[in-house]
């Protein structure tokens, strides 16, 4: 296993505790080079992933994966049993066009999963240990590319936001709640660890790198724990059905 499938594997323990069976049909919204969904794939899950990227869609190919190159606003198919947006949704706009087409792809009471962030809920503590891990790594020689230099009087929040103001359009979770809220039927949303996942495609692809991004899930689970960061990834199930909502 390689330091960034770290993040796939944490994703594919939560997706097969909801996954109504092992040959559910399912589309990923967001593969990327495609390492959960030969993760999904491996588990028996019939799966088709959609990306934008023709890059992306190329890597996930070369792995023997369904993979489609689409805007998902435009894609069609037959309906599937789960559609999972893969960290995806918060940069499809609008939202709202998203959900509607996820819901569209669905069969009757078909599920849909979403595993995402939150840019708004980091933190000024959030923000200082992920550049001050980032700047532990690189000096230690860990990273495989170089990052910008961490100083402790540095506006690290000020540095978050303009990393993300790039990204034009970029949905807060406030705004991906409330649009799932009013097509589908969410259970309560998780919180999980999400800011190691900065960090895992540029360290090194050793073992020792491996173990590195194990132990930086490990330290951002216990800080939360702690109460000493927020959780700013979430996790939302839903269903087209009220009906099977109540009853799960």
């Amino acid at each position: 296993m390689l330091p960034i499938e770290t993040g796939a594997k944490e994703t594919l323990d939560f997706l097969l505790g909801h996954l109504p069976s092992r040959d559910t049909r399912l589309l990923e919204v967001g593969c990327g080079r495609g390492h959960l969904t030969a993760m999904l794939a491996d588990h028996g899950v019939s799966i088709r992933a959609v990306d934008i990227s023709e890059e992306a869609i190329e890597e996930t190919r070369s792995r023997g994966l369904d993979a489609v190159c689409a805007d998902f606003l435009q894609f069609e198919d037959e309906p599937y049993d789960v559609v999972f947006f893969s960290r995806s949704l918060h940069h499809i706009h609008p939202v709202e066009e998203a959900l509607e087409r996820a819901d569209a792809l669905l069969k009757p009471d078909g599920l849909l999963i979403i595993e995402d962030f939150g840019v708004e809920l980091a933190d000024a503590r959030s923000v200082a240990w992920l550049y001050g891990a980032e700047s532990l790594l690189q000096k230690a020689g860990l990273l495989i590319c170089e990052s910008d230099e961490y100083r402790m009087d540095d506006d690290h929040l000020a540095r978050w936001k303009t990393y993300h103001s790039r990204h034009h359009h970029l949905a807060d979770s406030a705004t991906m709640r409330d649009r799932l809220r009013e097509r589908f039927a969410a259970k309560p949303e998780e919180r999980a660890p999400y800011l190691y996942r900065y960090l895992l495609d540029s360290i090194e692809p050793t073992e020792r790198g491996l173990a590195i991004a194990r132990h930086l899930i490990a330290w951002e689970l216990n800080l939360i724990a702690a109460g000493a960061l927020p959780a700013i990834g979430i996790r939302w199930v839903a269903v087209k059905s009220i009906t099977l909502l109540m009853t799960s």
